[in-house]
């Protein structure tokens, strides 16, 4: 019954949240709590919350064992840009062709519906929003996702060098600006805390036809 159980969670958690405590420290549960059996039933699970104040016994024996820090950053998702391929050049009110590969390296995926958005950004500072027709829902945990994507640039964008970044942002109007509550990427050197961008360390020339 319990590894029914289980198999029903491994699926049903693909697209809603789980989150919970850990079992006692009692002998009945001594085979199941140890890291290896843990992160194995936490990845199966595909668990994206855990209270930390309970058990504590439990917690300590992740931390004497060193699976804690890995328990910390793979609870829900944990996407990684492995690559991002996109023209260096392109004409004001042309289309855009984007490439994405993404890796989620997390327990679980993002549960709540997410935006993913172009950020061009000049010189000067200003910025021109592309959503694209992504839904990072669907960025299942152990898998290694290819996007594709095209935008139509603006018929009157400025032409110059522009800094492309990527934005993942909670839809909410009221949290949307709110850094904390975008999506940070797991690469290191490229999330900008102020703004909730993450810096694909790339620029695009755009040209006036």
């Amino acid at each position: 019954d319990i590894e029914a159980y289980k198999d029903y969670l491994s699926q049903d958690n693909l697209f809603v949240p789980q989150g919970g405590e850990t079992c006692n420290a009692g002998e009945d549960a001594q085979p199941f709590i140890g890291c290896e059996n843990a992160l194995a039933d936490l990845a199966r699970m595909r668990w994206s919350a855990l209270h930390n104040g309970y058990l504590l016994d439990v917690l300590e024996l992740w931390q004497a064992q060193g699976c804690y820090e890995e328990v910390e950053r793979r609870l829900g998702y944990r996407l990684w840009l492995k690559e991002a391929t996109f023209p260096t050049a392109a004409t004001a009110g042309d289309s855009l062709r984007v490439r994405l590969l993404v890796q989620n390296d997390g327990f679980a995926a993002p549960y709540n519906p997410r935006g993913v958005v172009l950020i061009l950004r000049s010189s000067d500072g200003d910025e021109v929003a592309l959503p694209l027709e992504i839904d990072p829902r669907f960025w299942l945990p152990g898998e290694t996702h290819e996007e594709t994507a095209v935008v139509t640039l603006p018929a009157d964008l400025a032409a110059g060098e522009y800094e492309l970044l990527l934005h993942l942002p909670d839809p909410e109007p009221a949290l949307y600006g709110r850094s904390e509550y975008s999506i940070r990427l797991a690469n290191e050197g490229t999330w900008e805390a102020g703004t909730g961008y993450n810096d694909l360390q790339a620029n695009l020339r755009i040209a006036r036809p």
